[in-house]
């Protein structure tokens, strides 16, 4: 009989539970905290560039500052290996350094292909006629030069991606605040010692490039990832595949945007542009507090790999994630049907009315996602990767073809509609079945 130390010890699903719900919680509390810093950041920019270069001047400048998210999937995906590799650490050092090693060569690649591409089209004068902006010189260098700060931040994407899978989400998310405030600075700076919007407008990205490499730094410092440059593989161990992970997360990052970045698009085709303003209007509520969700959420991504590297079920943690962020999903959709029409009312001055419904099914749409998330995040191996990929493809294509049908008749509430049942139809309860059978599976063998 072993000594009492006089503690209790709690059973280890608990204490892994209870890290998962830290976690979660970090990351959600955190991106709270950022919101109001950066949205005051951005509504301080629109204000400091409309009152120097005026309407026409902000226009270009939010057009070309929305460039980079345009391009979701410009790591091709390979950051989810990073996130895995790293969420194994510190058992698997030599592969994950084998692993960071491989993607950063590609995304150099990647920002090099990018620089060259951006640089040619600036110099054939092209890109006022690609972005339907005036035709001169100071837009089409002006956009070259941030373009060319956004290929220069492409490498230093995967510093989140560490950050993401060491169960560091929560700083990931502080270093993605710091952007708007670089920004902000930068842009105030140029308003007061450059003669035109030149300079302005080359800034726009300045903002991804410092976080992007901050965040970098900041993983590179970690004292488990510094302990992984001396880590030497195994004889025999298996090469790292990095595209086995990363083609399914570059099908996932193309296919999303279809289902939640088309809404106003096909309101505009299909229906009126008064509609278009109603819908952009509660994006203004709804886009921040469906981020809290998905950033709660992801944060399990680095626990579910650590799980698979001890070939563990990681059912303690899942059940876990389902309750905490259902719980950030509950607050968040009732927080957007009670608080939702008012504030995207005085965000547009009153200007539009809402559907009654809308933000009711947009407060469900909240929900639904925030239930499917920890599933999501649950099944970024290899095969389960492949999987999401398959639903996104399926999801985009019904909510496109649903919005479609609906938004003449229904309108905004057609649309919105659509959304929500495709994150149910689509990710939310394949998702779940999915990884009820694969822990009903993990168990059986130890009940045996």
């Amino acid at each position: 009989m072993g000594e009492s130390t006089g503690r209790a010890v709690l059973p280890r699903s608990k204490v892994e539970g209870s890290g998962a719900a830290r976690a979660i919680l970090s990351s959600a509390g955190a991106r709270v905290a950022v919101l109001p810093l950066t949205g005051i950041c951005s509504i301080l920019t629109a204000r400091l560039v409309t009152e120097t270069y005026g309407v026409e001047g902000y226009a270009i400048f939010s057009l070309i500052a929305a460039l980079p998210f345009l391009f979701p999937f410009i790591d091709l995906g390979v950051g989810a290996a990073v996130a895995n590799a790293a969420g194994a650490l510190p058992a698997r050092g030599s592969e994950f350094r084998e692993t960071l090693t491989r993607a950063r060569g590609v995304l150099l690649l990647v920002g090099a292909a990018v620089l060259v591409a951006v640089l040619g089209i600036a110099a054939l004068g092209a890109w006022p006629a690609l972005t339907g902006l005036p035709d001169s010189a100071t837009v089409n260098w002006g956009i070259a030069g941030a373009m060319v700060l956004f290929a220069v931040a492409i490498p230093g994407t995967l510093g989140h991606s560490v950050l993401f899978g060491m169960r560091r989400n929560s700083w990931s998310v502080w270093i993605q605040g710091i952007g708007p405030p670089i920004t902000l600075l930068l842009v105030l700076a140029a308003s007061l010692w450059a003669p035109t919007i030149f300079a302005a407008l080359v800034v726009t990205t300045a903002g991804v490039l410092v976080s992007h490499w901050v965040a970098t730094a900041v993983a590179s410092r970690v004292g488990v990832v510094r302990a992984t440059r001396a880590a030497q593989a195994a004889p025999g161990s298996p090469r790292v595949v990095l595209w086995a992970t990363a083609w399914p997360m570059l099908i996932v990052s193309l296919s999303l945007p279809v289902s939640f970045q088309t809404g106003r698009l096909v309101l505009s085709w299909q229906a009126t542009l008064g509609d278009v303003a109603v819908y952009s209007a509660a994006m203004v509520t709804f886009l921040p507090v469906f981020s809290i969700a998905q950033v709660a959420g992801q944060s399990l991504w680095g626990e579910f790999a650590g799980v698979r590297a001890r070939a563990e079920s990681g059912a303690a943690q899942y059940l876990t994630g389902v309750k905490v962020v259902a719980a950030v999903g509950v607050v968040g959709a009732v927080g957007l049907v009670t608080l939702g029409p008012w504030l995207s009312g005085v965000a547009v001055d009153n200007a539009v009315r809402f559907p009654p419904e809308l933000f009711w099914i947009l407060g469900a749409t909240v929900l639904v996602q925030a239930l499917y998330i920890p599933s999501g995040m649950y099944l970024t191996d290899a095969r389960g990767l492949r999987f999401q990929a398959l639903l996104a493809v399926l999801m985009g294509i019904f909510v496109l073809s649903a919005s479609l049908l609906t938004a003449g008749p229904f309108g905004v509430t057609g649309v919105a509609l659509s959304l929500f049942c495709g994150i149910v139809v689509f990710q939310l309860v394949p998702g779940t079945v999915r990884v009820l059978v694969l822990l009903g599976r993990h168990r059986r063998p130890d009940a045996a």
